[in-house]
């Protein structure tokens, strides 16, 4: 029984500490309003659109095809046989590397 009457007035001042906290905290303000800053003129203010001229007369534009030079062609059939090459000697080890012929280090 002493320890209901306990517990009930702990209870009671817990409620009575809330209450009391509850009455003492200021109301809530309200939330401000924040106004963007402006320079003073009306370039601020005014929404920003795309003012550039449009051209309204098409223009012609000549497209011309210059294949390539001799040089070029050589330099790329070069590359193209080195590459080849190499792939070559690539798949030679390769494949002497998986019957094992050659062993790597």
């Amino acid at each position: 029984m002493i320890r209901t009457v306990a517990f009930g007035i702990v209870c009671l001042a817990g409620l009575g500490a809330i209450a009391a906290a509850a009455k003492k905290s200021p109301p809530p303000r309200p939330a401000e309003i924040g106004f963007p800053v402006t320079a003073g003129n009306k370039a601020d203010r005014l929404p920003i659109s795309s003012n550039r001229e449009t051209t309204t007369q098409v223009e012609k534009l000549n497209v011309v095809y210059i294949p390539p030079t001799e040089e070029h062609r050589s330099f790329r059939l070069n590359r193209c046989r080195e590459h080849q090459k190499k792939q070559n000697l690539r798949r030679l080890l390769t494949s002497l590397t998986a019957i094992g012929t050659i062993r790597t280090i």
